[in-house]
């Protein structure tokens, strides 16, 4: 590896402007600064009580191993019910995965399914940072930018 940390392939990303932008706000933070920090969209209250107490709660009865790597069939099932209950879809739990974020699901979606020379028409807009990891993976054809005041979706050809 003579010295070298990094693939080609990471070290040609450009840093994300939202994570230095991040990093800047939290150190103002630390220094005593009270600002407002609008870059990764963190909801600014607490995570409700419900939640924090399903998480002791399980915690508690000893759910502290690894699960598989798509979300246990409980979550999975939470999942569907909330989107039958709320939005009227309907799922199985096989169409379900579960991530921790998902900037790494979408560029393993990318890599097992894209080749480097396959072309994609890329909506728009997307988290600024996904920009530079799709352009790498596959060929960008043409970015997508949605005409917003006459629809809400994309167009269907």
């Amino acid at each position: 590896m003579s010295g070298k940390h990094l693939s080609d392939l990471v070290a040609s990303v450009p840093p994300s402007g939202i994570i230095d932008t991040f990093n800047r706000a939290y150190a103002l933070r630390q220094q005593g600064h009270d600002l407002v920090d609008f870059s990764v969209s963190e909801p600014d209250c607490d995570t409700p009580e419900h939640i924090r107490a399903a998480g002791i709660a399980a915690i508690q009865a000893g759910e502290t191993r690894y699960t598989p790597s798509d979300g246990t069939l409980a979550l999975k099932q939470a999942i569907v019910r909330k989107f039958e209950r709320d939005n009227a879809l309907t799922f199985s739990t096989n169409g379900i995965v579960v991530a921790a974020g998902a900037k790494p699901l979408l560029a393993a979606a990318i890599q097992a399914l894209l080749n480097p020379d396959d072309q994609v028409i890329m909506p728009t807009p997307l988290w600024a940072s996904h920009g530079a990891w799709y352009n790498r993976l596959v060929q960008i054809l043409f970015w997508l930018i949605p005409n917003l005041q006459n629809s809400k979706s994309l167009p269907s050809n």
